[in-house]
């Protein structure tokens, strides 16, 4: 069930959600964690535990330092993502084991790259906004694009991430902003 707001209601929303800009979310305490594209699987998920995050943008390692973030970036690297494959092709026998046991059983995710697996357009597409993109943009292309969970903020300028805003920070900022949206 999908309900739409029309007429002069959308035209507030879309009013007040245009009005906060991607820079005043808060970004990562110690920035934004990355994953080199050359790092196997099974490192990357330990590295997102490690960093307790569930997902970070994948640097392309052949890139130069100076280059674009379409091609600094390849991806982005997604835990559920990780664990749905790993459960996938995992035997009875493996569902014994923990996790990284499991995923260390199977050759490929101790082989596959990182830039291998995200290759793949449905596992996590990296659709960057710049700091100056509005609230707004940012849930158009999370309600749009397909497996987008994530939209990495770049600066203009620059090619790093600065910040990463998730369906869960969208989430905060409805629960926060509550009564000025009744």
């Amino acid at each position: 069930y999908q309900r739409r707001v029309h007429g002069d209601l959308a035209m507030a929303y879309n009013d007040y959600f245009g009005r906060f800009v991607l820079e005043t979310f808060p970004a990562p305490a110690g920035g934004v964690v990355t994953i080199e594209s050359t790092m196997p699987i099974v490192d990357a998920a330990r590295t997102l535990a490690r960093h307790d995050i569930l997902s970070a943008p994948v640097r392309n390692v052949a890139a130069s330092p100076d280059a674009a973030w379409s091609d600094k970036y390849v991806g982005l690297i997604d835990m559920v993502s990780i664990v749905l494959a790993v459960l996938d092709c995992a035997s009875p026998e493996d569902r014994k084991l923990s996790f990284y046991e499991a995923i260390l059983r199977k050759r490929v995710f101790a082989e596959k790259t990182v830039a291998e697996y995200v290759g793949n357009a449905e596992h996590g597409p990296f659709v960057p906004l710049e700091p100056s993109s509005t609230l707004l943009d940012a849930m158009f292309l999370l309600s749009t694009a397909r497996g987008l969970h994530r939209v990495p903020i770049v600066k203009s300028l620059g090619t790093e991430v600065v910040n990463i805003v998730s369906q869960s920070a969208v989430l905060r900022f409805l629960n926060e902003h509550q009564a000025d949206l009744a």
